[in-house]
């Protein structure tokens, strides 16, 4: 019994003294074990692949915003809305692969949408396609599909939008699209007439001849309609090169009772900071705190980027901007 221990043990012996040992039909071969440096870095590289987030668990609901073309409808993403806060989407530079990501997780053929427009649901849609925009200063990727919108909405043009698998979607209301009348229009003239000398502004030949937007909307039930305009001096409402000495201003007026006051003002000088001139695109309640937000599409010298605003303690303040189009700078004036 101890020769045969003996002999096995001069076995391993011989085996362990060895660099490569061909024993039972596998080859073993013997390494040194690995420096601090390369388990170090071994370790990192695992963290770093940890870390990188799963858009299909990470992101909340997320916000979409389009324009119908005839019976159809395309929609981007505009950001996700985590709380009461509207927060970017990551880019294909901070986290690469997100986009393909997003639209496998989150706009496969056959996803509903639950769409809404002046406030209120309308209606749906069913992705059936998408592609990637390049109307937006960081390409957008979109999800298309067929409308399908209650009776009093078959005119509405512009639409917010949440998947419905995000969304516990609220009942349809009554839709209602305003239209301005002569008082709102001269309302959102003496609004800027205000505002010019607030920010020493270039006075033009007249007001209204750099008006480039007017919209009237509900607020509240019951409430008189915000009054929003765009006004734009040497240049205009869209996408493409600024003139000298151009300047934008967006501003909301609404009436507390005692007539209309300016509710906030964006005034961005396209020498200063560039161009960017923002126009109304919609509101809705998508943080469901009971007050609608507003989003905005903003022109820039080559492209288009969004932005929002929303009422917080009484005062309406900036509350989203693409990276890319930059900050819109508004507030509500001093009384």
């Amino acid at each position: 019994m101890a020769l045969r221990k003996l002999a096995v043990l001069g076995i391993v012996s011989a085996a362990l003294g060895c660099d490569n040992v061909a024993w039972g039909g596998f080859e073993l071969t013997l390494q040194p074990p690995p420096s601090k440096s390369d388990t170090l870095e071994a370790q990192a590289a695992l963290e770093e692949t940890a870390a990188e987030p799963d858009p299909s668990v990470s992101l909340g609901p997320v916000l979409f915003m389009g324009r119908r073309e005839g019976n159809r409808l395309s929609l981007v993403p505009v950001a996700e809305v985590r709380g009461r806060n509207l927060v970017a989407l990551p880019t294909e530079g901070e986290v690469p692969g997100f986009r393909e990501e997003f639209v496998r997780e989150r706009l496969t053929p056959g996803v509903s949408f639950t769409l809404f427009s002046e406030g209120v649901r309308v209606g749906t849609m069913m992705a059936s396609g998408t592609g990637l925009s390049e109307d937006f200063c960081a390409p957008r990727p979109f999800v298309s599909g067929r409308l399908e919108l209650v009776p009093e909405a078959a005119g509405a043009e512009r639409f917010l939008a949440f998947s419905q698998n995000e969304l516990n979607a609220p009942p349809y209301e009554p839709y209602q699209e305003l239209n301005h009348d002569y008082d709102q229009r001269v309302t959102s003239l003496n609004l800027m007439a205000g505002v010019i000398p607030t920010v020493g502004a270039t006075w033009p030949a007249t007001i209204l001849e750099i008006r480039r937007d007017i919209q009237v909307f509900n607020l509240e039930e019951g409430s008189p309609a915000a009054v929003v305009a765009t006004f734009v001096y040497g240049d205009g409402l869209d996408v493409g090169p600024a003139s000298a000495g151009a300047y934008s201003v967006f501003l909301m007026g609404t009436d507390e009772g005692d007539g209309y006051r300016t509710a906030y003002a964006a005034y961005r000088q396209s020498d200063v900071r560039g161009k960017g001139a923002p126009r109304f695109f919609d509101r809705l309640d998508w943080d469901g705190d009971g007050e609608p937000e507003i989003l905005l599409e903003v022109m820039g010298e080559e492209s288009m980027s969004l932005a929002a605003i929303r009422k917080l303690d009484g005062q309406w303040i900036d509350m989203f901007h693409d990276a890319c189009g930059g900050e819109l700078g508004g507030s509500a004036p001093a009384p």
